[in-house]
C-alpha cells in the first residue's frame, strides 16, 4: 500500500523521478506509476479519498510543488494553507461548492473544472498565470477573478456565460481566453474588454456576426471562431495586423472574406465545412500563409494565385468539387501535404518536382491512372490512393505492386 502512497497521487515533490529519468531504474519506476495509477483509479470513491487524505497529511510543504485531487469525488477542501512552495493545483471533477480565500504566494496553475461550484473568492496573488474554470455550470464568472493580476490565460469552456466577464478588462496581463461551447453573443463593449488579448477561442457559442470594433483587437495573434453561424466579417477585421491564425471551421461562408485578405501576417486560414465556391485570386496576398484548409465546400477549381504562395506547406481541398488539378501545383518545391480525396479528378499532373511532400491523399476521385513516380518521392510518408477506377495492363499491375512492396519496406504507408 505504501507504494501507492508514493505515486498514484501524482505528487510531484523536489525533482522526484526528474532527477534520474535516463537511468533504467527510473524508467522501471515509471512504468511501475501507470501500473499502479490504473489500480488506483480503479478503487472505490470511500478508497481513493482516505487513501489521499493518508498521503496528503504526509507530504512536506517545502517540497510539494504538484498536488492532484482530481475525479476524486470530494466535497470538502483540504487545508492547503501550508503549501507555501505549491505551483500547481487540480481540482477538477469534484463536488465543491465554495472557495474561500486561500494564500498560496506560489501558485501558477489552478484547475477548479468540473465542480457545482456556488461560490468562489480568489484574494490578491501575482503568481498565478493559469486558471481552468470548465464545465462548472457557470452564468457569470466570480468578480474576484480581477485580484489576478499576474494571470496569463484563462479557460471557461461549457457553461452558461453570455457575455464577456467585466472583470476581465482589470486582467493586464492576459494573453489567451477560450470561453467555447457557451451562450455568448459578442457586442461592442466585450471588445472593450478584451482589447490586450493575443489569443481568443469561441468555438460553438451564439455568434451571428461581430461587432463593429471588433478590429480593436489590435493584439489578437490567434483567433478561433469555429462552430458559430457567422456569413460575413466587420470591415474593422482588416485592421487585425497581428493576426496568424484564424479558424471559421463550421460556419456559413460563401467566400473568403476579402477583410481577411489585408492581413499580411496570417499564416493559418481555416474554412473546413462552410459555403464556399470559389477561392479568389486576392488570396495571393496572403504572402505568409503556410496552412490553408479549405475542405468540406463546394470548390470546383484550384486557382493559379494559388502558385504565388510560396510559404505554403499543407493544402487541404478534400471534399469538394475539383475535377483536374494544375501542373504548377505539382511543380511546388515546398509543399508538404496536398489532401485531395472526395472530389471529380480524372487525372493529375506529375508531382515528382514536389520534393517536399510527405503526405498525399487522392482517394475516392475518378483516376483511372496516376503517375506512379510520386511513390519514389524522397518525402513521402503516406499516399492514400483507394477508390479510385484504376486500369492498368497485367503488366503494369504487376511492376506497381512490387514498387509498392519496396517502397512499403522503406516506411512508406500506401493506402490502396
Amino acid at each position: 500500500m505504501k507504494s501507492i502512497f508514493l505515486t498514484c497521487f501524482v505528487f510531484l515533490t523536489a525533482g522526484l523521478i526528474s532527477a534520474q529519468i535516463d537511468s533504467s531504474e527510473a524508467q522501471a519506476k515509471l512504468d511501475s506509476i501507470a501500473n499502479i495509477e490504473l489500480e488506483y483509479w480503479m478503487l472505490p470513491r470511500e478508497e481513493k479519498l482516505k487513501l489521499f487524505y493518508e498521503r496528503f497529511n504526509q507530504l512536506n510543504p517545502d517540497s510539494t510543488f504538484v498536488i492532484d485531487m482530481r475525479n476524486l469525488g470530494a466535497d470538502s477542501l483540504p487545508d492547503f494553507s501550508r503549501f507555501t512552495k505549491l505551483e500547481e493545483l487540480n481540482l477538477s471533477g469534484n463536488k465543491f461548492t465554495r472557495l474561500a480565500k486561500n494564500s498560496l504566494p506560489s501558485l501558477k496553475w489552478l484547475d477548479l473544472s468540473n465542480n457545482p461550484w456556488e461560490k468562489i473568492k480568489f484574494r490578491r496573488n501575482d503568481s498565478l498565470k493559469t486558471l481552468w474554470l470548465n464545465k462548472s455550470g457557470l452564468s457569470k464568472t466570480p468578480g474576484s477573478i480581477k485580484k489576478l493580476k499576474g494571470l496569463k490565460s484563462l479557460q471557461i469552456e461549457h457553461n452558461k456565460l453570455t457575455r464577456i466577464p467585466k472583470a476581465v478588462k482589470k486582467l493586464k496581463t492576459l494573453e489567451e481566453i477560450t470561453l467555447n461551447f457557451n451562450e455568448i453573443t459578442l457586442r461592442k463593449k466585450d471588445i472593450k474588454i478584451l482589447q490586450n488579448v493575443e489569443q481568443l477561442q469561441v468555438i460553438n457559442n451564439n455568434l451571428f456576426e461581430l461587432p463593429e470594433n471588433f478590429g480593436m483587437l489590435k493584439n489578437l495573434k490567434k483567433l478561433n471562431l469555429a462552430q458559430n453561424n457567422l456569413s460575413s466579417l466587420p470591415a474593422s477585421f482588416s485592421n487585425l495586423k497581428n493576426l496568424e491564425s484564424a479558424i471559421f471551421y463550421k460556419n456559413e461562408f460563401d467566400s473568403i472574406p476579402p477583410e481577411l485578405i489585408a492581413l499580411k501576417k496570417i499564416e493559418e486560414l481555416d474554412f473546413y465545412y462552410n459555403k464556399i465556391e470559389v477561392i479568389p485570386s486576392e488570396i495571393v496576398k496572403l504572402k505568409s500563409l503556410k496552412l490553408l484548409y479549405l475542405a468540406f465546400n463546394s470548390i470546383s477549381e484550384i486557382p493559379e494565385s494559388i502558385k504565388e504562395l510560396t510559404l505554403l506547406k499543407r493544402l487541404y481541398l478534400h471534399h469538394n468539387q475539383i475535377i483536374s488539378v494544375p501542373v504548377w501545383l505539382a511543380e511546388n518545391p515546398h509543399l508538404e501535404v496536398l489532401d485531395l480525396g472526395y472530389n471529380k479528378i480524372v487525372a493529375i499532373p506529375d508531382f515528382s518536382k514536389a520534393v517536399s511532400l510527405t503526405e498525399v491523399d487522392v482517394q475516392s476521385n475518378l483516376l483511372s491512372t496516376l503517375p506512379w513516380s510520386m511513390l519514389e518521392l524522397p518525402k513521402l510518408k503516406m499516399i492514400y490512393i483507394k477508390d479510385n477506377p484504376f486500369l492498368l495492363e497485367e503488366s503494369a499491375a504487376v511492376r506497381l505492386r512490387d514498387l509498392i512492396e519496396e517502397r512499403r519496406k522503406e516506411g512508406l504507408t500506401v493506402v490502396f
